[in-house]
């Protein structure tokens, strides 16, 4: 008898560590900002575009100062703290380094430039297939 208790309570530690583990998992990795940001977003009315990478790849079209709406090939990192995302991309052989603030929920990515003020809201697009980018 002692035996069957000794394994239910190993197993019950074990169950509990794998779900504490698990909800860790999920808490920074899986719901961190730079994961969820991981996909193809789009504007509402349908001129600017943003596609993220899990490698930190960016790209789209965005609304440059004095150039207008470009398309652009870069990399990007976020700042979770500061709520920032930087964009590193080169147009024309000069390099733009663009930060904003963003607000991230399951399907909106609202944008702010620091410089400016100008909010930009996107929606992610979804598959064909139904499914969600993954995040």
């Amino acid at each position: 008898m002692k035996k069957i208790i000794v394994a239910v309570l190993v197993i019950a530690v074990l169950a509990g560590a794998g779900l504490i583990g698990w909800n860790v998992y999920e808490k920074e990795v899986i719901m961190a900002p730079e994961n969820l940001i991981v996909g193809e977003w789009t504007s509402g009315n349908g001129i600017y575009s943003l596609v993220f990478t899990e490698e930190g790849v960016a790209s789209g079209n965005l609304d440059v100062p004095l150039l207008g709406v470009v398309s652009f090939n870069g990399n990007y990192t976020v700042d979770e703290e500061a709520s920032t995302i930087t964009i590193v991309y080169s147009l024309y052989s000069i390099s733009y380094t663009d930060t904003k603030t963003f607000v991230l929920t399951e399907d909106t990515l609202t944008l702010t430039d620091t410089g400016t003020g100008v909010q930009t809201s996107y929606t992610r697009l979804v598959p064909e297939s139904g499914t969600q980018n993954a995040a």
